[in-house]
């Protein structure tokens, strides 16, 4: 979880003191819903680069931006969701077990692992430890929640993406305010 507040939120409320609260309040809440939106975008294509994924549907499934509705509140970016099984990600069958691609560009190898074919498609699956034949287990990789925690690569990322579209998305919106440009953005009927 990401929370996006504005760090100089008394400089941008002090910046708006000539127009009217609700027009500053408009402005601070585009700027937290906008920073939330494309964080979840750049979040959806950073998880995409490092893991593998045919398409980017699964990740942006796992990822949601709350929207704020006043300036005292703080915009999410929220990453849930369950783990995915292996068999999505380029299983094959070794003589040491299933090899699959998490990360792209590297294979890794889950031991004494097999592949079946079952009704809803392709299955890895793992005897438990001293069973015969029954009972197996299905065999999972990480969730978009686990991508996201991922701490050299994708969090700071993510973060650091944030905070630099904080500051350009203030200014943005702050200058959209004084202008007087509110009425542009409200949505037609």
């Amino acid at each position: 979880m990401i929370s996006i507040e504005l760090p100089d939120l008394a400089n941008a409320i002090k910046q708006l003191h000539a127009v009217p609260r609700e027009t500053a309040d408009w402005a601070i809440t585009r700027t937290l819903n906008d920073v939330a939106g494309s964080g979840k975008a750049e979040a959806t294509r950073f998880i995409f680069q490092r893991y593998y994924f045919r398409t980017q549907g699964p990740i942006q499934r796992g990822i949601k931006a709350t929207r704020v509705t006043s300036n005292n509140q703080v915009a999410v970016i929220r990453f849930q969701g369950s783990r995915f099984p292996i068999s999505q990600f380029l299983p094959t069958q070794t003589s040491v077990g299933v090899e699959f691609t998490e990360l792209r560009e590297k294979r890794s190898t889950l031991s004494k692992a097999f592949m079946a074919i079952m009704q809803y498609g392709t299955g890895v699956f793992k005897r438990e430890p001293g069973a015969g034949r029954y009972p197996i287990r299905t065999m999972y990789g990480l969730s978009i929640a686990n991508m996201a925690r991922e701490q050299k690569e994708i969090l700071p990322e993510i973060k650091r993406y944030v905070e630099q579209q904080l500051g350009k998305r203030m200014k943005f919106w702050v200058g959209e305010a004084l202008a007087g440009n509110q009425a542009k953005y409200q949505r037609k009927h």
